[in-house]
């Protein structure tokens, strides 16, 4: 948006004192001459920049001027809680800090800013490529109100072309996905970002339909924070102390009970945690990914999932050596 880019040049420039018109132009992925364009708005609105030219030269603010009573949107201090939650060590400060702002914001007008977001970003995530790519493509689309063109393989493995309105990107437990008004069935549809094979961004333009936003958040299922389920993990402890960087709020266990519930002796090189995690066919095939590095301990149903699809391919490369 180009009021919003423009206050955050402003922004920026308050912070970094004096920059170049190519940094910022790189900063905010725009051309150099649309910089300038801005700078003459922000100079009409009474703002005194000042420019130079040469080896120490830049655009800057005048020295002594100030920004005073910068107003947080609602949506930014939900951003800002947010990320203080997640902080990994919040230590009393920070605590403090995290309780200041929700006093400005109520937890219900946080809610709904939260579900407004672009992004919902559940902890335990870990995103791949190509995912990656696709939400970088499709926030663009997003903002810009573009319509796109998408290749897309379905669960069952039938590629199909797609031209989408897209509405909102959300990751929900171990799953990116993708609310769009689909033009082919005329209808809202929910599409795995990685399973998006291809993404054309056209100059096709669209205006958001309010019925459609309010189906969106009528998908309790996806807003749920309880839809993850609780699972318990035994890590090879040199293992563990690489992956435990892609976890959140996992819990360590005290290993002496589970060899008493399981009536099994735990070598001293392991760990068990506990951690909520949505249990679905990509989790399933994650773990599987990981090897003897990880067993699942708990919930049963999924370590019987594992432990056939484990024999499945043990008897299939049986058949192939004879």
């Amino acid at each position: 948006m180009k009021t919003d880019r423009i206050l955050n040049i402003l922004y920026y420039l308050n912070r970094y004192k004096k920059v170049s018109a190519k940094r910022l132009a790189e900063e905010f992925e725009v051309s150099q001459r649309t910089i300038y364009r801005d700078l003459d708005i922000l100079e009409s609105m009474g703002i005194p920049i000042e420019r130079k030219m040469g080896f120490e030269g830049g655009i800057s603010i005048i020295e002594n001027f100030k920004l005073e009573n910068i107003n947080f949107s609602k949506s930014e201090l939900t951003r800002i809680i947010s990320i203080l939650n997640n902080y990994y060590y919040k230590d009393s400060k920070t605590k403090l800090l995290i309780e200041k702002f929700k006093n400005i914001i109520s937890d219900k007008e946080m809610e709904e800013q939260r579900k407004l977001d672009y992004f919902k970003i559940e902890e335990g995530y870990l995103m791949h490529k190509r995912e990656k790519e696709n939400i970088t493509s499709l926030k663009k689309a997003i903002e810009n109100k573009n319509i796109i063109d998408v290749k897309y393989i379905s669960g069952e493995n039938v590629i199909s072309q797609r031209k989408l309105e897209p509405y909102i990107i959300l990751i929900k437990g171990n799953s990116v996905y993708l609310f769009a008004n689909c033009l082919l069935r005329e209808e809202l549809r929910v599409f795995r970002v990685s399973r998006i094979l291809e993404i054309e961004i056209t100059n096709g333009k669209f205006t958001e339909n309010p019925e459609i936003t309010e189906k969106i958040y009528s998908q309790k299922e996806f807003f749920n924070d309880c839809m993850n389920d609780e699972v318990i993990l035994k890590y090879k402890k040199n293992f563990f102390e690489i992956a435990k960087f892609f976890l959140n709020n996992y819990k360590v266990l005290d290993i002496k009970e589970w060899e008493k519930k399981y009536n099994n002796v735990y070598e001293k090189e392991h760990i068990i945690i506990k951690l909520n995690w949505r249990i679905d066919k990509w989790f399933l095939e994650f773990i599987l990914s990981l090897g003897d590095n990880v067993e699942v301990l708990e919930p049963e149903e999924l370590r019987s999932e594992i432990m056939e699809r484990v024999k499945n391919m043990y008897m299939m490369y049986m058949r192939e050596d004879k």
